[in-house]
């Protein structure tokens, strides 16, 4: 899916400078698109004097200074390229390696690379929920925090969600994971299991119908000799048991002619 990019606001560059003037309710992911320019400045607006130093020929570089969490941003930016640069890196001294042992259907070489790549990422994620664990105040937590929900480890989503500070909380982000963590824990929350019953004890009531089409409950025939037989009608052992079921049914009337009879089919 493509991103559609809203325009908010602009500025005219003068002198090699623009100005953005306003307050933010809460911080938030921006852009800015300079005219012209394929690459994006990505900086969290908050309120505080924000400088951007761009050069025009390395626009995607720019880093935003000046609060707090734009100088976070940075951080966790620097932890990410560094990360970025090793796994290019490995690639670029593996490529041929990985390639040949393809071909050779060497899966001890290959498995061996993809175990040491999977040890660059496991790695970096460890240093991001590092980031996570250590750094509650900041707005780029909580967005490296959609990460822990999508894999679904809703454990480790709640503990640092609840460790947040407030003000991340509040966000639109921080709304938005609390609402889905609360659907994905309802959703993984097992149904209370039915009570086990054992030999002697009293049968809960259960309505159904009978073979004339009213209905009928086990409340009914309190008092009663009752018989409840579970079948379907594809399976063809249960077939037998019911035949079996009617029989002893009939021989019990039969021998006690004074009690009251009924059966119940599943």
């Amino acid at each position: 899916m493509t991103r559609q990019f809203i325009n908010v606001d602009t500025s005219k560059i003068v002198d090699g400078k623009f100005t953005f003037k306003g307050s933010a309710k809460e911080p938030e992911i921006r852009v800015i698109d300079i005219a012209g320019k394929p690459e994006k400045v990505l900086f969290i607006l908050e309120n505080g004097d924000i400088e951007l130093k761009i050069n025009k020929d390395s626009i995607g570089l720019t880093k935003p200074t000046g609060t707090y969490n734009n100088e976070e941003l940075n951080a966790f930016k620097d932890l990410s390229n560094s990360f970025q640069k090793k796994a290019e890196k490995f690639q670029k001294d593996n490529m041929a390696k990985m390639n040949q042992a393809r071909q050779a259907n060497d899966t001890v070489t290959s498995g061996a690379l993809i175990k040491q790549y999977k040890a660059l990422q496991d790695e970096f994620k460890k240093k991001s929920e590092d980031y996570i664990a250590t750094h509650p105040k900041a707005f780029i937590t909580i967005l490296l925090m959609e990460g822990l929900l999508q894999e679904g480890d809703l454990v480790k989503s709640k503990k640092y969600y609840d460790a947040l500070d407030k003000s991340v909380k509040n966000t639109k982000p921080g709304i938005e994971f609390k609402k889905k963590l609360d659907e994905l824990q309802k959703a993984a929350t097992p149904a209370p299991a039915a009570a086990v019953l054992k030999e002697g004890d009293t049968a809960p009531d259960f309505s159904g119908k009978t073979p004339d089409g009213k209905i009928t409950s086990l409340k009914q025939s309190l008092g009663k000799v009752t018989i409840v037989d579970f079948w379907a009608s594809w399976c063809w052992a249960m077939q037998k048991r019911k035949s079996e079921c009617c029989c002893t049914l009939q021989r019990f009337s039969r021998e006690r002619p004074q009690h009251h009879w009924r059966i119940f089919r599943h």
